[in-house]
Formats: C-alpha cells, sequence, structure tokens
C-alpha cells in the first residue's frame, strides 16, 4: 500500500512540474536583436498579465515549498537513523550511519547552494516590480543575473551524480578497477609495439 501510495505521489509531483513548465516550452525563449539572436529571453513573458504575482507564486510552489518539505523529510530520516543506531551499535561501527548523514548533509547543500540563488534573484526582483516600475539599469542587472543564476542552477545536473557516485564505495571499487584495466590494457601494448617492430 505504501508503495502504490508512493508511486502516486511521485506521479503528482512530476505532473506539477510540468504544467508549472509548460508556459517554457509553449513559447519562444529567443529575441531577435537586430542580425544577433539572444536566447534564455525572460521577457518575452512581459505581456502576460500579472506576470510578477504569477512568478512568485511559482516560486513559492516550486522551489520553497519542495525545499520546506525536503528539509523536514531529512530531518526525519536523520532522526530515524540515529534512533537506529542507538538500537544496533554495529552501524555505528560500520560508519553507515554517517555516511548516510553526510550524503544527505551534501545533497541537501547542492540544491540550496545551485537553486537558491535563481529563485531569490527572481522573487527580489518581482518584488520590486510589483512596488515599482524598475529602471532600465535594473532590468540589464536582473537579465545578467540570470544568466549566471541558471548556469548555478544547471551546475547541480552535474554534481548531483558525482555525489551519489562517490557515496557508495561499490561505485568507487568499480571505477577503480575499470581504470585499472585500461592502465593494464595500455601497458600491455605499449610493451608488444617494439618486440612486434623487431619483428
Amino acid at each position: 500500500r505504501k508503495m502504490s501510495r508512493a508511486r502516486a505521489i511521485c506521479i503528482l509531483i512530476w505532473a506539477l512540474v510540468f504544467l508549472q513548465t509548460a508556459p517554457l516550452l509553449l513559447r519562444p525563449m529567443t529575441r531577435r536583436m537586430g542580425d544577433k539572436l539572444t536566447c534564455m529571453e525572460y521577457f518575452n513573458f512581459e505581456e502576460i498579465p500579472n506576470l510578477p504575482y504569477l512568478l512568485l507564486v511559482a516560486c513559492m510552489l516550486g522551489f520553497f515549498l519542495p525545499v520546506g518539505i525536503i528539509l523536514v523529510c531529512y530531518v526525519r530520516i536523520n532522526l530515524k537513523l540515529c534512533q537506529t543506531a542507538k538500537e544496533n551499535p554495529l552501524t555505528v561501527k560500520n560508519g553507515h550511519h554517517h555516511r548516510a548523514f553526510t550524503v544527505i548533509l551534501v545533497v541537501l547543500l547542492a540544491v540550496l547552494l545551485c537553486f537558491s540563488p535563481y529563485h531569490l534573484n527572481i522573487v527580489q526582483f518581482m518584488v520590486r516590480k510589483i512596488l515599482y516600475q524598475p529602471s532600465c539599469r535594473e532590468q540589464q542587472a536582473f537579465k545578467m543575473s540570470l544568466q549566471i543564476t541558471v548556469a548555478f542552477m544547471n551546475l547541480n545536473c552535474c554534481i548531483d551524480p558525482i555525489i551519489y557516485f562517490f557515496a557508495f564505495r561499490g561505485y568507487k571499487r568499480r571505477l577503480l578497477r575499470i581504470f585499472r584495466n585500461s592502465g593494464s590494457l595500455a601497458t600491455s601494448s605499449t610493451a608488444k609495439t617494439p618486440s612486434e617492430s623487431n619483428s
């Protein structure tokens, strides 16, 4: 019953994420300026009514609420790990509890460091846009900061596999084995070439 409930929750979350990002998929994010074509043009959405309010709601539902849920879940997982470690001292000796806590902490820090700048940047600019009309210089600064914060956000796609890969000893051993095998193949091939050339 719990597995079916977990699947239903995952499907619901993916559906909500798809609905939230659908405007980005359906609208062009390029703009032609003379003979140049620029990309990631968020200002193509300027004609949407009540855009600042919509983006603030999107940030709340798409970032701050999930981060809050992640924090609560990770705290509960860590408390459960601590309880398990007290009940079973072998987990402390094996280091499983410490390793799991480290992975949780690193993943959480990666999410916060990669995604927070972008969403905080959106929030601060939209709040200013509600209060007054930002100047051209402020809009240019916001546009430039978007490019930087989007790059930080995309960096998470590279960091997560590295974290999960090196978090488990089995993967590290497999990687070292691959490197050793490739190194032995390289040395054997170089050793064969002189004898082959003499023959």
